[in-house]
C-alpha cells in the first residue's frame, strides 16, 4: 500500500480509489517521451523522508493531460516508485508485490510542468541494481486528459477462482468473485474481485473468518502487477470495483467486523 503523502499506509481502509498501474495502459498513449535508466540504490545515495530508504530521481517535462507510465525493475531488492507532481503538490506511489522485484505505475498529468519519477525501495537499507523505464506522451484516440475504458464485461465466477497468496496465484475451492477482462496479448489486463469464507468447521466457537480483495493482472496470465486484500473475524464481505473518469478505478472493501488488515 501507498506511503500515503508522504507517509507509509499502516490504517484499516474501507474505502479506496487507486490509479491503475502503469501496464493497464501500455497501449493507450502515443509516446512522446520514452527514457530507459540504468542506476544502482547504494549507501550515500539520498534518503527518503519516510523510512530514510535510498532513493535515485529523475525529472521530466510532460503537457497536462499526458499519461505517465513507469515501471521500475530491480533483482536485488523490492521497488517502489513514485511519481511526483510539481511543487510536490501530490505523489503517486506503488510498492512491488512480495516476490516480484517489479512494479508499475501510472498517472495522468494533472498540469505541465517538471514531474519528479523517484526509484526507491520498500524499505530502508536495501541496494542493488535497477532498470527505471519512463514513457509519456497524451492519450491515444482521444484528446489530452480524456477518460479511456479499463474494464471489460464481468464474469462470474461462482467457485474455484485463483486468489493471490505468497506472491503467486493459487486456486482456490470456494473462492467466488468477478472477472474484468479487456484486450489481449500484451495489451491483455484483468481486473478480478473475490471472496472466500475461511473459518474452521471444526472450530466449536463458531467465530467465522473471512477473506476479500482485488488484483489486476497484465498480459503474462497469472502475474500479479497490483493487488489489495482483506482479513477478518465474524460477518460477511466482498470487494468490489467500478470504472471512474481520468482512467481511475475505485476500489471498494465491504467488510464486517475487520480484526486486521493484510
Amino acid at each position: 500500500m501507498d506511503r500515503s503523502l508522504y507517509r507509509r499506509f499502516s490504517g484499516l481502509v474501507a474505502w479506496l480509489v487507486v490509479t491503475t498501474p502503469v501496464v493497464l495502459h501500455a497501449q493507450t498513449h502515443e509516446t512522446v517521451l520514452d527514457q530507459t535508466h540504468r542506476g544502482r540504490l547504494a549507501a550515500g545515495d539520498t534518503l527518503n523522508s519516510t523510512d530514510s530508504s535510498f532513493q535515485d530521481d529523475y525529472a521530466i517535462q510532460v503537457e497536462r493531460g499526458w499519461i505517465i507510465s513507469v515501471v521500475l525493475s530491480a533483482p536485488a531488492f523490492e521497488p517502489y516508485v513514485w511519481i511526483i507532481s510539481p511543487g510536490e503538490a501530490a505523489a503517486v506511489q506503488q510498492g512491488s508485490v512480495p516476490g516480484s522485484h517489479v512494479v508499475s505505475v501510472t498517472h495522468t498529468a494533472e498540469t505541465a510542468g517538471r514531474f519528479i519519477v523517484r526509484a526507491n525501495s520498500n524499505t530502508a537499507g536495501e541496494t542493488g541494481d535497477y532498470t527505471l523505464q519512463i514513457t509519456a506522451g497524451p492519450a491515444r484516440g482521444s484528446g489530452a486528459g480524456q477518460a479511456g475504458a479499463i474494464l471489460g464485461p464481468p464474469q462470474t465466477v461462482a467457485n474455484n477462482l485463483d486468489v493471490p497468496s505468497g506472491g503467486r496465484l493459487r486456486r482456490y475451492p470456494g473462492a467466488s468473485g468477478v472477472v474484468y477482462t479487456s484486450g489481449s496479448g500484451s495489451s491483455r489486463l484483468q481486473v478480478v474481485t473475490w471472496s472466500l469464507d475461511t473459518s474452521d468447521p471444526n472450530d466449536r466457537t463458531g467465530i467465522s473468518e473471512n477473506s476479500a480483495g482485488v488484483y489486476v493482472l497484465v498480459g503474462t496470465p497469472g502475474v500479479v502487477a497490483w493487488h489489495k486484500s482483506l482479513g477478518w473475524d465474524h460477518g460477511a464481505g466482498a470487494a468490489h470495483v467500478e470504472e471512474l473518469p481520468n482512467r481511475r478505478l475505485l476500489v471498494v472493501m465491504l467488510i464486517g467486523d475487520m480484526k486486521h488488515l493484510r
